[in-house]
């Protein structure tokens, strides 16, 4: 399940035709791999939650674009995961087409996925629901900075050695985004908690985006 979200507080604009995501590097959590027991507490003797496993390199591709004032929509593609469907409203500064040195922006997400399909005998699904809230500053034409807390509920069963259960998670991301005439390079650390069944998910991540304006 990926940690990362690459969102930005801005939609790219009526100027434009539309963004190719076209290549994604991400960190997530495993979940069908087993959790990691932890050493009970010295103190209490009590037994930690069962800690989820890291994915350490997820891939996506995405498309974007902006199909009303000040409101995109996007497709991201990623093995192993949802189809992902979202949207994005900004409230406050100027769209990525018209953005110049000195913007505050600000936007809110939200999407939604669904991958049904077969594991052995069993038929699988695995749905997802997430929203963030992301904030923004230009300090130069170019750059973008962003901070954007976040949540994802999701929820998996049917899958063959993996435990079916709903997942729950939140965090927070920072990201930074260059931008060079059509090319642009996203990265985002992301801090998030949350837990999947009887165990625990959570930590730092990272991750790296590169893409095309249209």
């Amino acid at each position: 399940m990926p940690a990362n979200h690459f969102i930005t507080p801005e939609v790219l604009g009526t100027g434009r035709p539309g963004r190719l995501e076209w290549l994604t590097l991400q960190q997530g959590s495993n979940l069908t791999d087993p959790s990691i027991l932890s050493t009970p507490k010295v103190d209490s003797g009590e037994s930690p939650k069962p800690e989820l496993q890291r994915s350490w390199v997820n891939y996506a591709f995405g498309l974007s674009r902006t199909v009303a004032d000040k409101v995109d929509l996007a497709i991201r593609i990623q093995p192993y995961a949802p189809l992902g469907i979202s949207t994005k409203y900004q409230f406050l500064g100027e769209s990525e087409d018209k953005a110049k040195q000195g913007d505050f922006s600000a936007a809110v997400q939200g999407g939604a996925g669904l991958l049904l399909g077969t594991s052995g005998s069993s038929n699988t699904s695995y749905y997802l629901f997430e929203g963030a809230l992301s904030g923004g500053y230009r300090p130069w034409r170019s750059h973008l900075f962003s901070l954007s807390p976040f949540f994802t509920l999701a929820g998996l069963s049917g899958v063959s050695g993996a435990s079916s259960g709903s997942i729950s998670q939140y965090g927070v991301a920072l990201g930074y985004q260059y931008s060079l005439e059509a090319l642009f390079v996203r990265v985002e650390v992301s801090w998030l908690t949350g837990s999947y069944g009887p165990s625990s998910l959570g930590g730092y991540f990272g991750g790296a985006m590169v893409g095309f304006v249209l």
